[in-house]
């Protein structure tokens, strides 16, 4: 699992997929140029996993009172499509799942997020790339940020939120006959 912080945080909830070979490369504070830099210097070296998943973004869209501007959605979508390319050279056997950047709170760092999102369909191939949107699993039926699954600051998720994923990702990983354990879910087994 590729990404920044959101992803990173699936350390917390270990138990989700016990019994699968998770390599957890997400790190706090990533921008797509950030994840360039680490697989272009040896974070997939010496790995060959069936699948390969990808969210990154978010931190390339914090709004202007930062120390540098947000970058532009085909800005962001240029860095997340060198990523594949790099992914997919380096571990040519693998599948790559690229997941949406997940909803925000309103207002223009949202709006990005959804320009880069309506950008992301292009990186499927229908062979070792595909994309999936899990948003709707994150949004009201407005279209909303739904804030259950959030910690306060509207970003990051809670638990709620890690479990709603869980779900999500249930049956993507299934197609890669990967497994997340349903005692995390709770669900009976």
């Amino acid at each position: 699992m590729i990404g920044d912080s959101i992803t990173h945080s699936w350390s917390q909830y270990p138990d989700v997929f016990e019994g699968s070979n998770l390599l957890n490369l997400g790190f706090p504070g990533d921008r797509t140029q950030n994840v360039l830099w680490r697989i272009r210097n040896g974070a997939l070296d010496g790995i060959s996993p069936k699948l390969v998943t990808l969210m990154i973004g978010t931190n390339n869209l914090h709004e202007d009172k930062k120390a540098y501007p947000p970058d532009q959605p085909e800005d962001i979508f240029a860095g997340i499509q060198a990523i594949v390319a790099e992914v997919r050279t380096r571990l040519p056997k693998s599948k790559i799942v690229v997941f949406s950047i997940f909803p925000r709170k309103a207002g223009p760092a949202y709006k990005r997020v959804k320009a880069v999102n309506a950008l992301l369909p292009q990186l499927a191939d229908s062979k070792s790339v595909s994309h999936f949107s899990l948003n709707h699993f994150f949004t009201t039926e407005k279209g909303q940020q739904d804030k259950r699954f959030y910690n306060n600051d509207l970003l990051h998720l809670n638990k709620q939120g890690y479990l709603a994923w869980a779900t999500a990702l249930k049956p993507v990983l299934d197609r890669h006959e990967l497994k997340i354990n349903p005692k995390a879910l709770g669900e009976k087994e």
